[in-house]
C-alpha cells in the first residue's frame, strides 16, 4: 500500500490532509495517528519528522474502515418517493447459516421489511448500500437486487413505510 500524508501544518496543502486549518492541534494530529498506530491500523514512518507525516493504513486498519463503513450504513428517504420497491433476494447455503443471519439483521436494521424468509423489500434507492453489504459480506453470487413497480396489492407495504 502506498503511503498517504497527514499534515500537521497550519497551511492547507493540495493533496495532503490538513487537519490543524480545521481547529486540530498538531501535538493532538500526532497523538490520534500514534494511538492508531498503537493499535495496528496505522504504520508511521518513524525516521521522517516535520509537518508531513508518511501514514500507511494497514490491513488491520482497512478491516476496521470496512466494518465502521458497514456499522454506519444507512439508506437516505428521499423526499418523494419515485414508487419503485426494491427487493433484495439472496439465497445463502445453509453452511453459511450465521452470514445469512447477520445479514437479514443488517437489511432490517436499514429499514427493509421481510415478505418472505429471503426476500426483502424497501422503497428507497439502495443500489450502493446493497452493494457494500455483498463486498463486506462476500454475497457477490448469492444477493441480488431488484427494482420496479408491484404488480400486486402494495397497500400493507405502503402502510408500513407511510407511503
Amino acid at each position: 500500500m502506498s503511503a498517504s500524508y497527514a499534515n500537521a501544518d497550519p497551511s492547507p496543502f493540495p493533496g495532503f490532509w490538513d487537519l490543524s486549518y480545521r481547529g486540530f492541534k498538531p501535538k493532538h494530529i500526532i497523538q490520534a495517528f500514534k494511538s492508531l498506530e498503537k493499535r495496528k491500523y496505522v504504520n508511521l514512518e518513524p525516521s521522517r519528522r516535520g509537518p508531513k507525516i508518511p501514514i500507511e493504513i494497514t490491513k488491520k486498519g482497512l478491516v476496521f474502515v470496512r466494518r465502521k463503513k458497514i456499522q454506519n450504513l444507512k439508506i437516505e428517504k428521499p423526499d418523494r418517493w419515485d414508487g419503485l420497491w426494491r427487493c433484495a433476494i439472496f439465497d445463502i447455503p445453509e453452511k453459511q447459516k450465521s452470514l445469512r443471519n447477520a445479514l437479514r439483521a443488517k437489511l432490517k436494521e436499514l429499514g427493509f421489511v421481510q415478505v418472505q424468509k429471503s426476500v426483502w423489500v424497501c422503497p428507497y434507492p439502495c443500489r450502493d448500500e446493497l452493494k457494500a453489504l455483498a463486498d463486506y459480506y462476500h454475497l457477490g453470487n448469492y444477493l441480488s437486487l431488484f427494482e420496479g413497480k408491484y404488480l400486486g396489492q402494495d397497500h400493507d407495504l405502503k402502510k408500513t413505510f407511510n407511503l
